[in-house]
């Protein structure tokens, strides 16, 4: 097993599609929204920094890794992007659960429906939000958001390149 949790998400998603009986199982990432380039330009053109952000699925079981992974969900499709509403950071920490209940107490009963942010839709050809990459199959449909702390970012990087400039110029002094 690798230190690195994105090295796992693949395994997560098919040890959880087999134990939960789960048609198939994703996981996706939101990120900016990505654009075609020319020849000439600059290491972020590719990037579209002022369209709003999207979910790229990077992992999926291994029945649909062909048709989940790379696929993209826009803002407008779906219900996933109400994981990340108004005042929640881009990882979608906090805020309510889904029916409006507040997330749960330590003490409470334990009951993960009332104790973590979610999306759970009990029949999903009834809700016409529900996006599908293929044909309509009847089931339910449950996204959660995946938090995890990572050193593996652009702020990350920035906020080391700061503190190294502080050591040295505390150093020097």
């Amino acid at each position: 097993m690798s230190e690195d949790l994105n090295d796992n998400l693949t395994e997560l998603a098919n040890y959880l599609q087999k134990n939960l009986g789960a048609t198939g199982v994703s996981v996706g990432k939101l990120e900016l929204k990505m654009q075609p380039i020319q020849d000439d330009d600059d290491d972020k053109a590719h990037i579209a920094e002022d369209a709003p952000l999207v979910i790229k699925f990077k992992h999926a079981n291994a029945d649909h890794e062909p048709i989940m992974v790379g696929a993209v969900l826009a803002k407008e499709q779906g219900i996933c992007h109400e994981l990340f509403g108004a005042g929640d950071d881009e990882e979608g920490a906090g805020g309510e659960a889904e029916g409006g209940e507040e997330p749960a107490e330590e003490g409470d009963d334990g009951d993960i429906l009332r104790s973590y942010k979610h999306k759970y839709v009990p029949e999903v050809v009834r809700e016409p939000k529900i996006h599908f990459w293929r044909v309509p199959r009847l089931g339910s449909f449950m996204a959660i958001p995946l938090v995890y702390k990572s050193s593996l970012s652009e702020e990350a990087i920035d906020k080391a390149v700061t503190d190294w400039i502080e050591v040295v110029k505390q150093r020097e002094a």
